[in-house]
Parts: C-alpha cells; structure tokens; sequence
C-alpha cells in the first residue's frame, strides 16, 4: 500500500500506532515508522555518547545505535521481561528505541488526533505531535523523526558509520 502524503489525508483516514509504556505513560509511534519489534537485549556501551543512548547492538549485521525513550523521557529504568526494542527508521537512518512495553496496534481516523496541549512546550517536546483517547487510555503521539536534535542527530550517524 502507497503511504499517503500529509495533504492526502482525509479526516476519516485510518492510521495505525503501535503503543508503548514508558514507566507508567503511555506512547504511541506510526507504525510506517517502524520496522520490527525485538526482544530487549543489552547494548554495547560507546564512549561520549549523549546519556539517553544506551550504545549499539548488532541486528543480523546491522550496527543499529538504542535510544532508551525512558532515559530520553526521565523516567526510571527498570529491565522487565516485556522491555522492548523498537526498530525504526527515523529520517532516513535505523534506530532502536527502549521501551517499558510495546503492547499493541491502535487503529485511529485522522480526526481522533488532538493537539499537543500547552503545557508540552514547557518540556521542550517538540516530539510530540499531539494525543489520542483509546478505550479508556490517552496516547502521547510521539514524532519519532523529532526524537533527536540535528547535534545528536550527528553523533548517531557517526556511531552507525564508525
């Protein structure tokens, strides 16, 4: 299936996330952006890397550099047995992405989607693109292209070519 460019959306469009737990929040990526889910498995740790990159792991010979989303996002790091790697793509590079739990895909029209609140600018999250209410639970959108700045941008592509 062709992705849709942003001014192809409609308001009734469907668009799939996969949701995930950091620490006791609930997340959630656009599945276009993801590649796999693996099992956690610990990263072999580089030096002078920002602190909320855990290092790399090697996926079927690729050398893929882990961002752990709850050090990214403050949050207590505790291993559980359904910590999860996500496998991304994240403007044009493959990255992983630590998460407490990756537990299912949510299926959402494009008008369940409402902006980010206020507040967020606080924080500095421009990774956010806004939130959903599935169930009973509200989903914080996460921008996975956003995750990084152009400068640890840089520092990953050096870590992935080197």
């Amino acid at each position: 299936m062709r992705k849709k460019k942003v001014d192809e959306i409609q308001d009734d469009d469907i668009l799939q996330f996969v949701a995930l737990r950091i620490h006791e929040k609930k997340f959630a990526v656009e599945i276009s952006h993801i590649k796999e889910i693996i099992r956690f498995q610990k990263a072999s740790a580089l030096p002078k890397i920002p602190e909320f990159i855990d290092g790399v792991i090697d996926l079927r010979g690729e050398i893929i550099p882990i961002i752990d989303l709850r050090k990214r996002f403050s949050a207590p790091v505790k291993y559980e047995l359904a910590t999860r790697i996500l496998i991304a793509r994240a403007k044009g590079k493959t990255i992983g992405m630590v998460a407490d739990e990756a537990s299912e895909v949510l299926s959402i029209t494009t008008n369940s989607i409402k902006p980010a609140p206020a507040i967020t600018k606080y924080y500095k999250a421009e990774y956010i693109i806004g939130m959903i209410t599935y169930g009973k639970s509200i989903y914080v959108i996460l921008d996975v292209d956003r995750l990084l700045t152009e400068e640890e941008r840089i520092s990953i592509e050096e870590i992935a070519v080197g």
